[in-house]
């Protein structure tokens, strides 16, 4: 017969493992743009389990990309109070058990040799710079050099204003810059930048008082 604290150490593994499933199933349909199921499975996954970092993350990013950026403040933040370093790992990063599934879904397509002088299917330089820098900054944000992140994302967003993706990663960023009571030049030219781009969400992130 279990002990009681083998019965508790049980329960807790299979809530951990069903948050860890909806988590999956979430970043999965966000990763198809079926942002409202994603949504919903990726805030019952931090409910079940609030230390799985990785459906904070998820979660706030869906929400930047749909426009709530008040449920994004609140994602990001709680975040970064309850695990700042995981928070850092879990940046962006795929989880391995999905892996499998994506060679199943998106398989290699095969290669195409395009005609000499046949650019149409070329991304333009700019975005791929901007895309470029967003990647940068994820690596500066996982080593924490916040403020080299901000900086890489402003250039990514005067190349691209229309990327999503680092309008709410300098959003994150800064608030990592505020939970280390840090205010600066760079604050104020990310401010500058984002009202230029998004006068909403700077309004919001720099207005919100946090």
């Amino acid at each position: 017969m279990s002990r009681p604290s083998d019965v508790k150490s049980m329960a807790g593994w299979d809530y951990r493992r069903e948050a860890r499933a909806r988590y999956l199933l979430g970043r999965l349909l966000a990763d198809i743009s079926a942002d409202e199921c994603a949504a919903e499975l990726l805030g019952e996954a931090v409910r079940l389990d609030p230390g799985l970092i990785d459906a904070r993350v998820d979660l706030g990013f869906l929400l930047g990309r749909g426009e709530d950026y008040v449920g994004m403040f609140e994602t990001f933040w709680e975040a970064i109070h309850a695990d700042t370093r995981a928070l850092r790992k879990a940046l962006l990063r795929e989880p391995e058990e999905l892996e499998p599934l994506w060679e199943i879904l998106r398989p290699e397509p095969p290669v195409r040799v395009q005609a000499q002088g046949d650019i149409s299917t070329e991304m333009p330089a700019e975005f791929r710079e901007s895309g470029a820098l967003v990647a940068l900054a994820v690596a500066h944000v996982r080593e924490g050099l916040d403020e080299a992140a901000a900086a890489a994302l402003r250039l990514s967003l005067q190349l691209d204003p229309t990327n999503q993706v680092a309008l709410t990663l300098l959003a994150l960023t800064c608030l990592l810059i505020r939970s280390r009571g840090l205010q600066g030049s760079e604050t104020v030219e990310t401010e500058r930048v984002l009202r230029d781009i998004d006068p909403g969400l700077a309004e919001l992130l720099f207005k919100s008082g946090r």
